[in-house]
């Protein structure tokens, strides 16, 4: 509940949710669903305004006094676009302190003597905390329902960001084999293609080596021919 004192305020997540009464985590789940509760690139809030705890105290009224799904929730906030908004617990803005100007009538009486009547004391215009009653309180409370009902989508939320990031590891296992076969298909070419030009040169060698043993027969068989003719 906010008084005039609150209006320039900050709250932490925890001050939001006790004066809103709600738990922890349907704030953060409420922050999912709700970027209006969301900061600046859609980060959490570290601090939250008099303009946050308005919107909050506005959606828990749709979603548990309307008992509005959230998407009717966020279409209906979207068709408002009154932020903040006066919610049940806040106090009234303050009149201003300039004095008007009195009418003509009331100058005139304030001229004649008045009768003498008891004079009530003056009322404080000091604004004060407006706190809801026990049945207003009881109200806004969510029930034991809806209370599971939160709880299962944020577990069913957990479950696909779970899931989601077990298939995003599964994808980037899988690159990382197909990175390593490539690189396995590389290395056997290459030491296939030193394997083919080892044995080419082995091949040569050999050819060489064939050739000089021709070479040397044939000197051989001359030699002999000329010791024979003398």
């Amino acid at each position: 509940m906010i008084d005039l004192n609150e209006q320039n305020r900050q709250f932490t997540a925890a001050q939001v949710c006790t004066k809103c009464g709600l738990a922890p985590y349907i704030l953060r789940y409420w922050e999912i669903h709700f970027p209006e509760l969301r900061g600046p690139g859609g980060k959490q809030k570290a601090f939250y305004t008099t303009n946050d705890l308005s919107l909050v105290w506005r959606i828990k009224k749709l979603l548990y006094v309307e008992r509005l799904s959230i998407e009717q929730a966020k279409k209906k906030l979207h068709d408002e676009k009154l932020f903040p908004l006066s919610e049940p617990g806040f106090a009234p803005v303050a009149r201003s302190s300039v004095p008007q100007p009195k009418a003509p009538e009331e100058v005139k009486a304030a001229v004649e003597p008045a009768p003498s009547v008891p004079v009530p004391k003056p009322v404080s215009e000091t604004p004060t905390e407006a706190v809801p009653s026990a049945a207003a309180q009881e109200k806004f409370q969510p029930s034991a329902e809806q209370i599971l009902d939160e709880q299962a989508r944020a577990e069913q939320i957990r479950a696909e960001q779970a899931r989601a990031e077990q298939i995003r590891a599964e994808q980037a296992r899988a690159e990382q084999i197909r990175a390593e076969q490539v690189r396995a298909e590389q290395i056997r070419a290459e030491q296939a293609r030193r394997y083919q030009e080892a044995l080419e040169r082995a091949q040569i060698e050999r050819r060489k080596v064939l050739r000089r043993r021709q070479v040397e027969a044939a000197l051989t068989e001359l030699r002999e021919l000329r010791a024979k003719l003398g």
